[in-house]
């Protein structure tokens, strides 16, 4: 680097990294900045293509690149492995050296931990008959024993959240279907998904769009689920509540963590994980660094598009930061999954921060080509040229700055109770979803179980109180407060006996917990975290607030519902 250039370091050369630093090398001056990108591994993989890889979809070799092609000619690519990041002396320590940057980026994603679940893993390696497609090596194993699996138990089971690409789970136990019926043996595996969420999807619409695809092919749906536990002697599962389910083949999505040096650095919280502005995504504490992709804790997925989507934001404000110019950009949470339903057909999700996934139409309205939360054969196409044109995304071209919001138009707000805006409910809303709208095989029907036991997820019914502690409160259409401002003590006493919930002194120190962790993160802090940071087991919070604990804490600490409700 020549003297007096000016450094911007990125962390991390997966999608979020790749696409911000080749973004950044088409619009700075190359003579006044060097862009610098870190990471331990060569190799850049095409992580969604992990899901296929066990049903023999997409060849190994395909699923990787060298990561030195992915990046722009003038990139300075550097392998090594990061261990600290000094903010104040604005310093990157890694194992060989030390690094200084002018502005620093932060896309070092998540890494899968199994060893935090008792039983699941020997080490770093997943126990006897426990499998997982999160990397290739996992992915490639699985699909050896796919090949041999003809009859029992096949359970789909997420410990936790927040996890990468939430709705990878569901495709797979959709792609699992479909492979079993191609090989003439789905009549004797059942195929369950086991979620510690009440509900297949966070936002209802999609949930309730997606429990009637799964049971229309015969795909039990566990909710509520949080694992303590797994003897893989027995084949066995235990969860905090008591709770019990046997398996022939799991197939688990393990929980995951940021990286250790986040922590060390504190930089995030205790899980590795970094909460920047919900918007400009610039760190809240040093304004020289930027978060994008899986590393930032955001209330959205985590997914390659919505990478995509956060890179046009963040460039751009990166880019005004170092002009000295307000930044103008803001992030919406915007995130599109695509999701394989098999037989060659898919379906698309479409979300935001405040607009949920909904059906309609993507990009134009009637035409599309995508058609949301409906299966579609040109829905399957979109998927397959994704991976054709994976390379066109990471190069960062500016063509794809439009599609960093969410689109409005041409989605069916109407039809699930909702003004034009996606986010405001109309005075009678209807959202009785279309079972018919899912197109199913026909030989996978049964007409007197499937369809008549619509929608009986057991789901915590939370009271909708608009007064309480002597004082009128903003509450959503689920009975979370909205303006955590209102909370008071009484309020929160009022809440909790309204859930028939006896407060103690520790079930006041949980909820403190709770509010501190918000005010802090700007994000209702999961169970893992009450545990890590907070010293609440996860045991005793079941027993303080039974059935449903991080529902009830956030309920009780007037804090929005937290995300996944773990």
């Amino acid at each position: 680097m020549r003297l007096g250039m000016k450094n911007v370091v990125i962390i991390g050369g997966g999608t979020g990294g790749t696409v911000t630093a080749n973004s950044l090398a088409r619009r700075l001056d190359c003579k006044e900045f060097q862009i610098t990108v870190i990471d331990y591994s060569t190799r850049h993989y095409y992580q969604p293509g992990f899901v296929a890889l066990p049903f023999g979809k997409i060849p190994n070799p395909l699923l990787w690149r060298r990561r030195r092609q992915t990046l722009h000619p003038g990139i300075r690519f550097l392998q090594d492995k990061v261990t600290a990041v000094d903010p104040v002396a604005k310093m990157v320590i890694t194992q060989a050296k030390q690094i200084s940057y002018d502005y620093l980026v932060l896309a070092t994603g998540c890494e899968c931990r199994p060893e935090l679940v008792e039983g699941m893993a020997k080490g770093t390696l997943l126990n006897t008959g426990i499998y997982s497609f999160y990397t290739q090596a996992w992915a490639r194993r699985l699909r050896r024993a796919l090949q041999t699996f003809t009859h029992g138990h096949l359970v789909v089971h997420i410990s936790e959240f927040p996890i990468r690409c939430p709705v990878a789970p569901i495709e797979f136990a959709l792609k699992a279907d479909h492979y079993f019926f191609t090989h003439r043996v789905r009549d004797d595996i059942e195929i369950t998904i086991v979620t510690p969420q009440s509900q297949v999807f966070e936002q209802s619409i999609a949930a309730r769009n997606l429990s009637n695809l799964l049971r229309l092919r015969d795909i039990e749906v566990q909710p509520d689920f949080v694992v303590r536990h797994i003897d893989a002697t027995e084949k066995r599962m235990y969860a905090y509540d008591g709770k019990a389910i046997d398996y022939d083949m799991l197939v688990t999505v393990p929980p995951m963590r940021g990286q250790q040096f986040i922590v060390d650095s504190k930089l995030g919280d205790e899980m590795g994980f970094v909460h920047p502005d919900l918007e400009t995504l610039q760190h809240r504490e040093y304004p020289d660094i930027f978060v994008i992709g899986d590393t930032a804790d955001l209330p959205t997925s985590k997914s390659g598009s919505a990478c995509v989507y956060q890179s046009r934001v963040l460039v751009s404000n990166l880019l005004d930061y170092i002009a000295g110019r307000p930044m103008m950009r803001r992030y919406d949470g915007h995130a599109m999954c695509i999701i394989d339903t098999g037989y060659n057909q898919a379906t698309v999700i479409d979300r935001s921060y405040t607009v949920p996934a909904v059906t309609g139409n993507w990009f134009f309205p009637r035409l599309g080509p995508l058609s949301l939360l409906k299966q579609t054969r040109r829905n399957h196409l979109a998927k397959r040229l994704l991976f054709v044109f994976y390379s066109a995304f990471m190069a960062g071209l500016r063509v794809f700055d439009r599609f960093s919001h969410i689109q409005l138009f041409g989605k069916d707000f109407r039809r699930w109770g909702l003004r034009p805006d996606g986010t405001t409910p109309l005075s009678a809303p209807d959202t009785t979803p279309d079972a018919d709208s899912l197109i199913a095989p026909t030989w996978k029907r049964r007409p007197n179980a499937c369809l008549a036991a619509a929608f009986s997820t057991k789901v915590l019914k939370i009271p909708v109180l608009h007064e309480a502690g002597g004082r009128s409160i903003d509450v959503d259409a689920e009975g979370f407060m909205t303006n955590p401002c209102q909370w008071t003590r009484a309020v929160g006493t009022d809440l909790a006996r309204a859930i028939n919930l006896e407060m103690t002194p520790r079930h006041w120190e949980v909820i403190e917990f709770a509010r501190q962790s918000f005010v802090k993160y700007h994000v209702s802090p999961s169970l893992r975290r009450m545990e890590m940071a907070g010293h609440f087991p996860i045991a005793e919070l079941f027993e303080l607030f039974p059935s449903k604990p991080n529902k009830l804490i956030c309920y009780v600490a007037g804090i929005p519902k937290p995300l996944g409700c773990i």
